[in-house]
């Protein structure tokens, strides 16, 4: 299986204008018929609607279905 990030998220701006890095990151895996995604990071009301939509993508691409793999979440 080869795997490939979704799409790059760029740095979020802080109210103190320091630039924060993307707290989630998703890496899919293709299968022959499902698509496994690993999901990393922190999920939080910021970052829950760029999850949804990467795995919303996924599933619609796959062919069986969508598998999510959250053992790296640390924090939703």
């Amino acid at each position: 299986m080869s795997s490939h990030s979704s799409r790059p998220r760029a740095p979020t701006s802080q109210s103190d204008g320091t630039l924060r890095p993307p707290v989630v990151i998703v890496v899919l895996e293709p299968g022959p018929h499902r698509i496994l995604a690993r999901v990393r990071g922190e999920v939080d009301s910021d970052s829950a609607g760029d999850l949804r939509e990467d795995l919303t993508l996924a599933l619609a691409s796959s062919h069986d279905g969508l598998d999510v793999d959250l053992s790296a979440v640390t924090f939703c």
